[in-house]
C-alpha cells in the first residue's frame, strides 16, 4: 500500500470525529471561567477593549457577548433537516514525503431513518456478552447524518443515538459498525462514545471495537480517555459560545481473526489520536483540534504519518434553538 493512500486513510479517520451529548443540570457557577487552551496558538487578550471581533478559534473578549450553556446539559438530538457547516484545515505527511495541506469547508444535513432494524447487521453485538438497546433504540433517539467537504464529491453518513444517559453513542459510519463494552451492565452494546457526559472535572475511559460486517475478521479495538475541564468562552463563525472543554486520547489497534489477513496486510495498524474538543450541548462540537499518528504495526515504533486537523464552526440553520446571547 502507498504512503499516500495510507496518509488518506489517517486523513479519514481525524474526519469522523463527530459530536453531542446529554448530562445532568450542574451549579453554573464556574461556566463565565476560561481556560486558556487554544485551537489556534496564542490567546486573546480578553481585559482589553476593541471593535474588531476575535478571531475565531480564539477565546473571547470579556466585552463580546456570547451564547450561553444552557440551564441543563442534556445534548439535543438533531432534527431532520438540520444542517452544520465547518471551516477545515488538515495538514499530514507521510514517512516518503506525501503531504496534505489543505482548507475546506464541511457540511452535514441530518435525516431521519427510514429503517432503524437496517442499521446494524444484529439486535445484539457479535462479542460476549452482550446485550441489545431495547426500547431506547427508536426514531425518538436515532437520527443519520450525511457528511460532504467541498473538496471532494462523496458522502460520508453516519448514524447516531441519543440514549438519555448523557452521552451521543455512534453507531455506524458508512459500512463501519461500533460496538461499546459498558461496564455498568457487564455487557457490549452498538455504538460507541462520540460526546462524553458534560461534568466538569470528570474523567471516563471508553473500550470499543469497530468493524465491516463484509470483513468481521478485521477490528479496530479502540480505547479512548475523556477528561471534561473547565469551559471556554469561544469564537466561531456564528459568535462566541460557551463550551465545556474536552480532552480525549485515543488509541487503535488493528486486530485479526484471520492469520492471512494478519500477513497480508500492510495498512495502518494501530493509531494514536489527541484530540481538544469545545463542546455546547445544543450544537455538539463547535470546535475541535485532533492530531493523529498511524503507524504500521501494533507497538510505536514504525511511525508511516502523522496529521493535525481543526474544525470551526462556521454556520447552522436552528439559531432559535440557542439560549438567548448575554453579556458579561
Amino acid at each position: 500500500m502507498s504512503n499516500k493512500l495510507i496518509l488518506s486513510i489517517l486523513i479519514s479517520f481525524l474526519c469522523a470525529c463527530g459530536g453531542g451529548s446529554d448530562s445532568t443540570p450542574s451549579n453554573n457557577s464556574s461556566t463565565n471561567e476560561s481556560t486558556n487552551t487554544d485551537v489556534n496558538s496564542d490567546d486573546s487578550d480578553q481585559d482589553s477593549v476593541n471593535s474588531t471581533p476575535t478571531e475565531p478559534g480564539y477565546t473571547c473578549r470579556i466585552d463580546e457577548p456570547y451564547y450561553p450553556l444552557p440551564e441543563t446539559f442534556e445534548y439535543r438530538k438533531p432534527e431532520a433537516g438540520d444542517a452544520v457547516e465547518y471551516d477545515v484545515e488538515e495538514i499530514g505527511a507521510s514517512i516518503l514525503g506525501e503531504e496534505v495541506d489543505e482548507e475546506f469547508k464541511s457540511y452535514t444535513v441530518y435525516y431521519n431513518i427510514s429503517d432503524i432494524d437496517s442499521i446494524t447487521p444484529n439486535t445484539t453485538p457479535p462479542f460476549t456478552p452482550s446485550s441489545s438497546w431495547g426500547g431506547t433504540w427508536s426514531a425518538e433517539n436515532l437520527i443519520s447524518a450525511v457528511t460532504q467537504d467541498d473538496n471532494e464529491a462523496e458522502n460520508e453518513t453516519s448514524f447516531y443515538l441519543y440514549p438519555n444517559d448523557g452521552t451521543v453513542k455512534q453507531i455506524k459510519s458508512d459500512n463501519e459498525v461500533f460496538a461499546e463494552y459498558d461496564s455498568s451492565i457487564n455487557s457490549w452494546l452498538w455504538g460507541k462514545t462520540r460526546l462524553p457526559k458534560l461534568e466538569t472535572f470528570t474523567t471516563f475511559t471508553k473500550t470499543s471495537k469497530g468493524y465491516e460486517p463484509d470483513q468481521a475478521t478485521e477490528r479496530w479495538n479502540n480505547t479512548v480517555n475523556f477528561s471534561i475541564n473547565n469551559t471556554s468562552i469561544r469564537m466561531t463563525g456564528i459568535g462566541c459560545i460557551e463550551t465545556f472543554v474536552v480532552q480525549s486520547n485515543e488509541t487503535m489497534v488493528m486486530e485479526y481473526d484471520d492469520v492471512i489477513d494478519d500477513i497480508i496486510d500492510d495498512g495502518l495498524q494501530k493509531i494514536e489520536r489527541d484530540s481538544t474538543f469545545f463542546i455546547h450541548p445544543i450544537l455538539g462540537i463547535v470546535i475541535s483540534n485532533t492530531y493523529a499518528e498511524g503507524f504500521l504495526d501494533q507497538d510505536s515504533t514504525s511511525e508511516a504519518v502523522a496529521a493535525n486537523q481543526s474544525k470551526i464552526l462556521s454556520d447552522i440553520n436552528f439559531y432559535s434553538d440557542l439560549p438567548d446571547i448575554v453579556n458579561r
